[in-house]
Order: structure tokens, then C-alpha cells, then sequence
């Protein structure tokens, strides 16, 4: 069973609750197994601000440019780039001057040339005819001058504004604001097609937005590009388990693990698929190694508590509840899922107290599907549920 991270979990104990309503404990969820904050039910995407890829065809530096020769023809020739593909600074014949490399008084002057009237002119360029690939054209098309231009280590003007536009993605995306960061991630790839970070972020955003078949499409980019990226592997893992491909899930958080041993989000994914495959005992393998890598992460004796209970080892069950509120004290499914436990065990009162425990957290987070499930939960223990009609 699905184990969305907007709904409690709740084990599926129906039998055991007796008279209480079965619409309250008809589904077993699970948080989901994203890189996700402690304060929030919903995972945040890597702020890694991975470095895109260098791209070929950067311009070189002014120092290893050959100087155009003192006459139009040559100056034309010399030009390595078409202008289309060159930056372009504001159309007229002063900043074309400006930008001339070599100074106007080391240049023989030949008596009243057309270049040589057009270079000292200040006439507005819409005077002057323009054939094609003049010298004042080519000059236009120039870069800034030499010493404003960056070495050759220094990322290009193109790639520049695509690592800007990348980070600017990321800071939407720490702020839950998905749909700005996937518009971001999306001008990044048209200016940087091969970027597979830009892909992998975009995929972790439609991943938080519900759209995971949006999110496959991008981790499956990114690894096209990148064969070896573990994260990749691993949000594609999570997505294709929220799809209910459970073998897939598991194939791919098994390739995240082989790239990435240290990465105990991918064992819990591998657990979560595994247990909904009823192979609870390699689910508890999974989340045992997740402890081990993370010995403080709550989701992981939070699913493995959830394992034990469905192979019947209670108390097992609600020592792993128990360390994941100590863990996390806020963690209201965890509550509600120990005061389940307690009730099957015939803990009335324990029950109680966990499921008055969820009711206060779920109303603090705004959980209202989470708050009546609580109270019915509540009811039932109480013995005072509502007639059905």
C-alpha cells in the first residue's frame, strides 16, 4: 500500500479497533523518503549547487586574439565568431571605437577614407551606409575590451547567467516555492542543454508538486547525461515508488546504493518498496542499515516500526515509535501509529494519550485529514464513536 507523506499513517488495524469507524483506518501510508527537513512532511530539493558544465566554444582571451590589420577587408576576415553568437554592446560608432584593441595613433591615417571618417565621426550610425561585414559592424560585435574580458578559467558569458539563473532555483526551491524554481531550471536548460543538475533539480521540484511522472522523465535526463549520479538514481527510486512500481523503486534505489553506499534515504526507499512487496524481513535489513548510517533519522524507526507491526511484533513496534518521537517530538504519525499499537495490545489508556497527543500536533501543522482520522481514533478508544447511518 502507497504511503503518501500528506496522509497518516495508519497500519491498517481495522479489525482490531472494534466498532470504530473503518474509514479511519483503512490505508497504511508511509512519510515519504525524500531528503527532507525535520520541519516540514515534505522533502527539500539538494541545494548542492552542483557546477554546470564548461561549454566548448568559449571565447578566447584578447591576448591570444590577432589584431586586425589597418584596413576593413582584413579586419573583417579576422573575426573568429559569426556577430550572432557574440554579445552585443549599444549600437554606435563611439563604443565601435572603444572597443578598437589597438590605439587610433599607431595606425597609419590614409587622406579622408570612408573607415577612416566613420571611426571619428560622432554621427549617429543611421547616417552612415552599412555594408555587410564592415569594420564598424565587426567591432560592435566585439566583447568587452581586453583587460575587462575574463581569463580563460572563468566560465562564459552564456554559462554565467545559467549558473545565476540555476542558483536563483535553488533559493525558490528552499522556500517551497516549486513552480519559480521549475521555470528557472527550465530557462537553464535552454541555455545549457547538458547541465543533468539542472534536470535532477527540476525532477526534485515536480517531485515535491505530486507530478512524478514529470519527475522521472528529468532523473531519467539526468542520467542520460550522467550515468553516474546517485541522486538521480535515488529521486527516481522515490518517484517510481509513489507510482506503485514497486520493482523499480527497488532497482533504482539498488543503483543509488552502489554509487552511493552512504546514503541511508536510498535504504529507507528500498525498505518502503520492499515492505509493500510483503518482504518485511529485507525491509528491516534496509531500514537496520539506514539506522546505522543515520543513527538520528526518525523516518527510519518510524518505516521500521511500521514492518514490525505488520509481522505482528508489537512491542518491537512501539519501541521504534517511542525513539522516533524522542527523535522528533512533533512527529504526529508516529503518535498516532504507537497509540494504535497500544490499542491492538489492549492499552486503552496509553492509546489515549497518544491519539489526544496526535489530535494537538495535526491541528499545529493544519493536517485536517490527519486531525479527524486522530479523533475518530479517538472515539473508538473512548467507545463513544458516532452512529453510522
Amino acid at each position: 500500500m502507497n504511503r503518501l507523506h500528506t496522509t497518516i499513517a495508519i497500519l491498517g488495524f481495522t479489525a482490531a479497533l472494534g466498532s470504530m469507524d473503518a474509514a479511519a483506518f483503512a490505508q497504511s501510508t508511509r512519510p515519504q523518503t525524500g531528503t527532507t527537513p525535520a520541519a516540514q512532511t515534505k522533502p527539500k530539493p539538494s541545494t548542492r549547487q552542483a557546477q554546470p558544465t564548461q561549454p566548448e566554444n568559449r571565447p578566447a582571451p584578447a591576448a591570444d586574439k590577432p589584431k586586425p590589420a589597418n584596413t576593413p577587408t582584413q579586419a573583417t576576415e579576422e573575426q573568429p565568431t559569426p556577430a550572432a553568437d557574440q554579445p552585443k554592446p549599444a549600437n554606435t560608432p563611439t563604443q565601435a571605437t572603444e572597443e578598437q584593441p589597438t590605439p587610433a595613433a599607431d595606425q597609419p591615417k590614409p587622406a579622408n577614407t570612408p573607415t577612416e571618417a566613420t571611426e571619428e565621426q560622432p554621427t549617429p550610425a543611421a547616417d552612415q551606409p552599412k555594408p555587410a561585414n564592415t569594420p564598424t559592424e565587426a567591432t560592435e560585435e566585439q566583447p568587452t575590451p581586453a583587460a575587462d574580458q575574463p581569463k580563460p578559467a572563468t566560465p562564459t558569458e552564456t554559462q554565467t547567467t545559467a549558473m545565476e539563473i540555476y542558483n536563483r532555483g535553488l533559493e525558490k526551491a528552499k522556500q517551497g516555492n516549486y513552480n519559480g524554481a521549475i521555470a528557472d531550471y527550465t530557462e537553464v536548460i535552454k541555455l545549457q542543454p547538458d547541465m543533468a543538475d539542472a534536470y535532477l533539480q527540476r525532477a526534485i521540484a515536480y517531485y515535491f508538486l505530486k507530478d512524478y511522472p514529470k519527475a522521472i522523465a528529468d532523473t531519467s535526463e539526468a542520467i542520460k547525461l550522467k550515468p553516474e549520479m546517485a541522486d538521480a538514481h535515488h529521486y527516481r527510486g522515490v518517484a517510481r515508488y509513489f507510482q506503485k512500481d514497486y520493482p523499480g523503486a527497488i532497482a533504482d534505489s539498488t543503483e543509488a546504493i552502489r554509487l552511493n553506499p552512504n546514503n541511508a534515504q536510498a535504504y529507507i526507499n528500498r525498505g518502503n518498496a520492499y515492505d509493500d512487496l510483503k518482504d518485511h524481513n529485507k525491509a528491516i535489513a534496509d531500514y537496520n542499515e539506514a539506522i546505522r548510517l543515520e543513527p538520528k533519522n526518525e523516518r527510519a524507526y518510524y518505516n521500521r516500526g511500521i514492518a514490525y507491526n505488520r509481522l505482528d511484533k508489537h512491542q518491537d513496534a512501539i519501541r521504534d515509535y517511542t525513539q522516533a518521537i524522542a527523535i522528533k517530538a512533533d512527529y504526529g504519525e508516529a503518535f498516532f501509529n504507537r497509540g494504535v499499537t497500544y490499542f491492538r495490545l489492549g492499552n486503552r489508556q496509553e492509546a489515549t494519550k497518544d491519539f489526544e497527543r496526535a489530535v494537538a500536533i495535526f491541528q499545529q501543522q493544519g493536517n485536517t485529514t490527519a486531525v479527524t482520522n486522530a479523533r475518530n481514533a479517538l472515539a473508538a478508544v473512548r467507545g463513544n464513536q458516532p452512529r453510522r447511518r
